[in-house]
């Protein structure tokens, strides 16, 4: 509603050694730490409310629909028989991550936004014109390390 971006994405990661979340979003330079803050926001709102039970049952039909297409290509099935080896998965773990998901609450994922979302725990990577963006995100209160790219 802010004219920031044409998309937005987030989304959870994990390995055996390392789990990430990820927020993704382009924006121009000078909406950087606009953006920032209004996603800020948007995170300790969902941490406060939590999830509408709406939403929670459109995000599992989604999930379980889109099981299909994870196999529709040779590299799809050859990447599913990897991840089975990977992690040590018992044949049936498809059958076995759908009874998960369909038995996931509402309670018990908003009580895991509160321990796995806590802003002050994020790293914010900027990638950008600095002459534009580091001023605006120091007076917004955020330490700019900057690194550079050969």
């Amino acid at each position: 509603d802010k004219g920031f971006t044409y998309g937005i994405r987030s989304g959870f990661n994990g390995t055996k050694e390392l789990g990430t979340y990820t927020i993704s979003v382009s924006v121009r330079s000078t909406s950087t730490d606009s953006a920032i803050k209004e996603i800020n926001l948007e995170v300790n709102k969902f941490i406060a409310s939590g999830i509408e039970q709406e939403e929670l049952d459109y995000a599992k039909k989604s999930l379980s629909q889109s099981d299909a297409m994870k196999y529709e290509t040779p590299f799809d099935k050859a990447s599913f028989l990897g991840q089975l080896v990977n992690y040590d998965l018992p044949t049936g773990y498809i059958d076995e991550q759908n009874k998960i998901l369909n038995a996931l609450t509402k309670e018990e994922l908003n009580v895991l936004a509160k321990e796995l979302l806590p802003l002050d725990n994020m790293i914010y990577v900027v990638v950008g014109d600095k002459d534009k963006v580091r001023a605006p995100l120091e007076k917004s209160g955020y330490k700019v390390i900057e690194y550079k790219v050969d």
